[in-house]
């Protein structure tokens, strides 16, 4: 009777499904080690075929074997050529070490990297503590914050306790910002730092306006319709909240001489940054990213605007160019 009930179990649909997906994930598997081991096998072939002359005693130096060897050729030239240094900037010289300001032990040290996209926080954070005076509040707006972690310019400032107003019209990427800083934001507790959110378009006009939707949330490239934007094709747009500069600084009561504004409004941050500047406000550092304004003011047009108003041009880092006011001494 048991061998009955177990010959009828081993026919019954469930367990055939069973067989069925059983043998499927065994052909898969057995698949992917085929694949791999080729792979593998591959590298190893075309590593041994590049690299074994490089051994050879008896074909002249090892320099002279390099030379003619086409792979390591490629490495070195693209190691000569930027490649090297690039990959230090984007790893190692991100790194860096801070102390709490009452206690300089070094077993209190913290290790931080810096997030943004070409370490544009490094640059700015180590000429404000080379200052012996910085005359501006510790503020950064941060137009066009996005997530506020990935290629940002205010999250390592709201790190060092920084206050910080962030615009930013997607409420998604805003929610991904408030989720990414709650922990950074007045860490002891003191109600000395504030972290601001608006979720808004900032422009020349209050109101609403239509925002073109980025379907690749890696470049981050969400704009303001545009007339040359009518190209046939279809977009995603969606109606946001739109604020003037005149009423966002009286709204959120920027002061005329904060720390850093940090401009990366894909084709309308020279009007945001006009009117900032007209407006009377003179921030320390200026970050402004012109990749997309070649529409109405070339990169030489900004440069000499703010040169006008008592900026110094940098450097550019990335895509971003950097500015400082001319009025911030430097230690003698």
């Amino acid at each position: 009777m048991k061998f009955c009930r177990h010959i009828e179990f081993s026919t019954s649909p469930l367990f055939c499904s069973y067989k069925i997906i059983c043998a499927i994930v065994a052909a898969v598997f057995f698949l992917e080690i085929i694949i791999f081991h080729g792979i593998v096998i591959y590298a190893y072939v075309q590593f041994k075929k590049s690299f074994t002359p490089l051994y050879d005693s008896s074909k002249g130096t090892f320099i002279e074997k390099i030379t003619g060897n086409k792979f390591a050729k490629s490495v070195i030239f693209s190691a000569k050529y930027g490649g090297l240094a690039s990959i230090l900037q984007d790893t190692v010289e991100r790194v860096y070490i801070t102390y709490p300001k009452e206690n300089l032990n070094k077993s209190m040290a913290t290790f931080k990297l810096d997030t943004s996209h070409s370490g544009e926080f490094l640059y700015l954070y180590r000429k404000i503590l080379a200052r012996s005076r910085f005359p501006y509040s510790e503020l950064i707006v941060d137009i066009g914050a996005n997530d506020g972690f990935l290629s940002s310019n205010s999250f390592n400032f709201i790190q060092h306790g920084w206050n910080a107003v962030l615009v930013e019209p997607l409420s998604e990427q805003l929610h991904l910002a408030r989720h990414h800083l709650s922990r950074y934001i007045d860490e002891y507790n003191e109600k000395k730092q504030y972290v601001k959110y608006v979720e808004a378009v900032l422009g020349t006009e209050d109101g609403t306006v239509k925002l073109i939707i980025s379907p690749d949330l890696v470049s981050m490239e969400s704009h303001v319709l545009r007339e040359h934007d009518y190209d046939g094709t279809k977009k995603v747009v969606r109606t946001v909240p739109g604020i003037s500069v005149g009423r966002f600084v009286k709204k959120y009561d920027i002061p005329k001489n904060f720390g850093i504004l940090s401009v990366d409004a894909e084709g309308q941050g020279n009007k945001i940054l006009h009117q900032f500047i007209d407006l009377g406000y003179k921030p320390g550092y200026i970050i402004y990213e012109d990749l997309h304004e070649k529409y109405a003011e070339t990169t030489a047009e900004t440069i000499q605007y703010l040169m006008r108003a008592g900026y110094r041009y940098l450097t550019k880092r990335g895509w971003n160019l950097l500015f400082e006011n001319t009025g911030i001494k430097q230690k003698s």
